[in-house]
Protein backbone atom coordinates (compact mmCIF):
# COMPACT_ATOMS: atom_id res chain seq x y z
CA UNK A 1 0.00 0.00 0.00
CA UNK A 2 1.37 3.42 -0.97
CA UNK A 3 -0.14 5.04 2.13
CA UNK A 4 1.22 5.08 5.66
CA UNK A 5 -0.79 6.45 8.54
CA UNK A 6 -0.70 7.02 12.27
CA UNK A 7 -3.00 8.47 14.89
CA UNK A 8 -2.13 11.64 16.84
CA UNK A 9 -4.12 11.15 20.07
CA UNK A 10 -3.21 14.59 21.43
CA UNK A 11 -5.11 16.28 18.57
CA UNK A 12 -7.37 13.33 17.62
CA UNK A 13 -6.10 13.33 14.04
CA UNK A 14 -5.41 10.49 11.62
CA UNK A 15 -2.35 11.54 9.61
CA UNK A 16 -1.92 9.66 6.35
CA UNK A 17 0.85 10.11 3.78
CA UNK A 18 0.74 8.88 0.21
CA UNK A 19 3.93 8.42 -1.82
CA UNK A 20 4.65 7.42 -5.41
CA UNK A 21 1.62 6.31 -7.39
CA UNK A 22 -1.36 6.50 -5.06
CA UNK A 23 -4.56 4.81 -6.18
CA UNK A 24 -8.03 5.33 -4.86
CA UNK A 25 -7.84 1.65 -3.94
CA UNK A 26 -4.90 2.54 -1.64
CA UNK A 27 -6.99 5.31 -0.08
CA UNK A 28 -9.91 2.89 0.29
CA UNK A 29 -7.73 0.29 2.02
CA UNK A 30 -6.41 2.90 4.44
CA UNK A 31 -9.95 4.17 4.99
CA UNK A 32 -11.30 0.68 5.68
CA UNK A 33 -8.56 0.02 8.23
CA UNK A 34 -9.39 3.23 10.07
CA UNK A 35 -13.16 2.81 9.70
CA UNK A 36 -13.05 -0.72 11.11
CA UNK A 37 -11.27 0.38 14.28
CA UNK A 38 -13.46 -0.20 17.32
CA UNK A 39 -12.58 3.21 18.76
CA UNK A 40 -15.01 6.08 18.88
CA UNK A 41 -14.11 8.19 15.85
CA UNK A 42 -16.44 11.09 16.70
CA UNK A 43 -14.61 14.39 16.44
CA UNK A 44 -11.60 12.86 14.70
CA UNK A 45 -10.02 14.69 11.77
CA UNK A 46 -8.40 13.00 8.81
CA UNK A 47 -5.35 14.67 7.22
CA UNK A 48 -4.04 13.10 4.01
CA UNK A 49 -0.66 14.39 2.82
CA UNK A 50 -0.13 13.85 -0.91
CA UNK A 51 3.10 15.88 -1.13
CA UNK A 52 5.13 12.81 -2.12
CA UNK A 53 2.56 11.40 -4.54
CA UNK A 54 3.73 11.37 -8.15
CA UNK A 55 0.44 10.20 -9.67
CA UNK A 56 -3.07 9.23 -8.62
CA UNK A 57 -4.80 6.25 -10.21
CA UNK A 58 -8.59 6.55 -10.42
CA UNK A 59 -11.29 4.17 -11.63
CA UNK A 60 -15.07 4.61 -11.66
CA UNK A 61 -15.56 1.67 -9.30
CA UNK A 62 -13.01 2.95 -6.78
CA UNK A 63 -14.55 6.44 -6.96
CA UNK A 64 -18.00 5.00 -6.11
CA UNK A 65 -16.52 2.99 -3.24
CA UNK A 66 -14.74 6.13 -1.98
CA UNK A 67 -18.06 7.98 -1.91
CA UNK A 68 -19.71 5.17 0.06
CA UNK A 69 -16.80 5.03 2.52
CA UNK A 70 -16.88 8.79 3.06
CA UNK A 71 -20.60 8.63 3.87
CA UNK A 72 -19.82 5.91 6.43
CA UNK A 73 -17.07 8.03 7.99
CA UNK A 74 -19.44 11.00 8.35
CA UNK A 75 -22.06 8.72 9.91
CA UNK A 76 -19.47 7.75 12.56
CA UNK A 77 -18.94 11.41 13.46
CA UNK A 78 -15.65 12.21 11.73
CA UNK A 79 -15.17 15.97 12.16
CA UNK A 80 -13.74 16.42 8.67
CA UNK A 81 -11.12 15.51 6.11
CA UNK A 82 -8.31 17.61 4.71
CA UNK A 83 -6.24 16.67 1.66
CA UNK A 84 -2.86 18.40 1.41
CA UNK A 85 -2.00 18.33 -2.29
CA UNK A 86 0.75 20.76 -3.31
CA UNK A 87 1.36 19.54 -6.88
CA UNK A 88 -0.95 20.63 -9.71
CA UNK A 89 -1.84 17.03 -10.55
CA UNK A 90 -2.73 15.96 -7.00
CA UNK A 91 -4.47 19.25 -6.23
CA UNK A 92 -6.64 19.02 -9.35
CA UNK A 93 -7.62 15.40 -8.72
CA UNK A 94 -8.22 16.03 -5.01
CA UNK A 95 -10.49 19.00 -5.84
CA UNK A 96 -12.35 16.83 -8.33
CA UNK A 97 -12.84 14.06 -5.76
CA UNK A 98 -14.04 16.61 -3.20
CA UNK A 99 -16.46 18.18 -5.69
CA UNK A 100 -17.91 14.80 -6.66
CA UNK A 101 -18.38 13.82 -3.01
CA UNK A 102 -20.00 17.19 -2.30
CA UNK A 103 -22.38 17.09 -5.24
CA UNK A 104 -23.45 13.45 -5.13
CA UNK A 105 -23.25 12.38 -1.52
CA UNK A 106 -25.93 14.51 0.09
CA UNK A 107 -23.52 15.19 2.94
CA UNK A 108 -24.32 18.70 4.08
CA UNK A 109 -20.70 19.33 5.15
CA UNK A 110 -19.47 18.56 1.63
CA UNK A 111 -16.42 16.58 0.65
CA UNK A 112 -12.90 16.84 1.98
CA UNK A 113 -11.26 20.26 2.03
CA UNK A 114 -8.21 20.53 -0.22
CA UNK A 115 -5.19 22.73 0.41
CA UNK A 116 -1.82 23.42 -1.20
CA UNK A 117 -0.45 24.62 2.15
CA UNK A 118 0.64 22.12 4.84
CA UNK A 119 -1.33 22.54 8.05
CA UNK A 120 0.43 21.59 11.32
CA UNK A 121 -1.58 19.16 13.49
CA UNK A 122 -2.01 21.65 16.32
CA UNK A 123 -3.63 24.16 13.91
CA UNK A 124 -5.69 21.73 11.85
CA UNK A 125 -8.90 21.82 13.89
CA UNK A 126 -9.17 25.63 13.85
CA UNK A 127 -8.19 25.79 10.15
CA UNK A 128 -10.85 23.19 9.30
CA UNK A 129 -13.49 25.14 11.23
CA UNK A 130 -12.64 28.40 9.43
CA UNK A 131 -12.57 26.82 5.97
CA UNK A 132 -15.79 24.88 6.61
CA UNK A 133 -17.54 28.10 7.60
CA UNK A 134 -16.29 29.77 4.39
CA UNK A 135 -17.67 26.84 2.38
CA UNK A 136 -21.06 27.12 4.11
CA UNK A 137 -21.22 30.86 3.36
CA UNK A 138 -20.36 30.22 -0.29
CA UNK A 139 -23.12 27.61 -0.52
CA UNK A 140 -25.67 29.95 1.08
CA UNK A 141 -24.79 32.67 -1.45
CA UNK A 142 -25.35 30.23 -4.31
CA UNK A 143 -28.89 29.36 -3.12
Amino acid sequence: MAIRYHFEPEWKIFCAKGAGIVSLDDLLEYGRQVYEMPDDLAGTIEYVDLSEATDIAVSYQSAQQMLDMYKGWMARGIAGSVLYAPSDLCYGLARMISAVISSISGIKEGGPLVTRIPIPPESLRSWLRIESNKRKQDLMQQD
